[in-house]
């Protein structure tokens, strides 16, 4: 045969054994690309415990009558949005590539609880498990930005375009989403819903059950003011009072506790906002300095309207009407935010405790000196002239 021929036979081969090759490959992408992380006849509507354990510290969201909880806060409502999404992506995630690894290889991905696996567990109504996934490192592309640390530890990045998997069968994938709800801390999974100070019209601080201070609305536009006699030589200090009003304008909380009756020395800042509605909070530093907050709530409008001087029956009863119903709305709403945040401590930021323990004299300042006149000197010449 001559040398010609064996030369085509060979790149022959080659190019037989590329197809087969690629085949293989389209055929292992197809089967990975089918692969789900959960079998297609789950349903979340099954799961009542998702447990979440790391290095040791777990989180556990338990569904109650009352909705998702987090059980190491006490049963706080949990953020269901957010569970919501990690069962969506559980779902509906395939596996991009199906990997098999040995021991070393399988601890290197972290995808063994000693190698600090994200495990998490869900279970059914009666405890039993249902289905157990281990999420380990994120997959980054080359070039990527570094991944960030995250609160819980568990090694949640910006620059991750996915994440090894070991699925409940054994079977380890990468799956071209990075699963970020899995490495939340406790506090994270805490429903945020809180309450805000609108138009903050009145507040009041009280120790012991004596006014410390008050501020008021005065005037037109409505400005707030410390009520009673300005000392001598001082003004409000406007940009305080708007530092104050800001502080309660969106309150948000990090964490939670179980609250524990206040003690007698626990300051009480009542808050008016401009629907009327009260707020009557007592802060209290914890023995880790961070201030925690209990709160009350109390709607202080009036019980029945005034009526205009010339309104006809019909715009009376129509006026009636719309008043009873606000009323009615504003006293519910009420009874939903002491159902929500009674019995709880909420930690808030330290401006919150400092501006519930400010002395009166905080809101005023050193009245501005007026300016000295100026000594006319122009007749001085002529009164050196006239001295000739």
């Amino acid at each position: 045969m001559k040398r010609n021929h064996l030369i085509l036979l060979a790149l022959i081969a080659v190019v037989l054994g590329v197809i087969y090759f690629l085949r293989q490959e389209t055929a292992e992408e197809s089967t990975a690309a089918d692969t789900l992380l959960l079998p297609a006849e789950f349903s979340s509507d099954n799961v009542y415990s998702v447990r979440l354990e790391k290095d040791g510290k777990s989180i556990t969201l338990e569904r109650s009558a009352k909705g998702w909880q987090v059980k190491e806060r006490a049963g706080y409502p949990a953020d269901y949005n957010k569970l919501r999404e990690l069962f969506v992506a559980l779902c509906d995630a395939r596996a991009a590539r199906e990997l098999t690894l040995d021991d070393a290889q399988a601890a290197s991905l972290e995808l063994t609880p000693e190698s600090g696996a994200v495990s998490v567990t869900l279970s059914d109504r009666d405890g039993k498990e249902l289905r157990r996934l281990l999420f380990g490192k994120l997959y980054e592309k080359a070039g990527s930005a570094p991944a960030a640390a995250d609160p819980f530890g568990m090694g949640g990045g910006m620059g991750a375009s996915g994440r090894y998997l070991r699925l409940a069968d054994g079977r380890s994938v990468l799956v071209s989403k990075t699963f970020s709800e899995v490495d939340s801390a406790a506090p994270e999974w805490l429903d945020q819903e809180f309450f805000q100070v609108s138009g903050l019209k009145r507040a009041v601080l009280r120790k012991n059950g004596k006014t410390e201070w008050e501020l008021a609305e005065q005037g037109s536009p409505a400005a707030l003011a410390p009520t009673g006699t300005v000392p001598a030589g001082k003004e409000v200090d406007t940009g305080k009072v708007d530092s104050f009003k800001s502080a309660f304008s969106w309150l948000r909380f990090s964490d939670v506790a179980k609250a524990s009756a206040p003690g007698k020395e626990v300051p009480e800042l009542e808050l008016t906002d401009a629907d009327n509605f009260v707020y009557l909070l007592r802060p209290v530093a914890g023995k880790d300095g961070k201030c925690s907050v209990q709160i009350a709530v109390r709607y202080d409008g009036p019980v029945t309207r005034k009526a205009g001087k010339d309104e006809k029956k019909e715009e009376k009863e129509k006026l009636d009407k719309e008043f009873a119903k606000t009323r009615t709305e504003n006293l519910e709403k009420v009874k939903t935010l002491n159902e929500r945040l009674s019995g709880w401590a909420y930690q808030v930021d330290q401006s919150v405790l400092e501006n519930a323990e400010l002395k009166r004299d905080s809101f005023f300042r050193e009245k501005p000196k007026p300016a000295e006149e100026k000594k006319d000197d122009s007749a001085a010449p002529v009164a050196a002239q006239t001295g000739k």
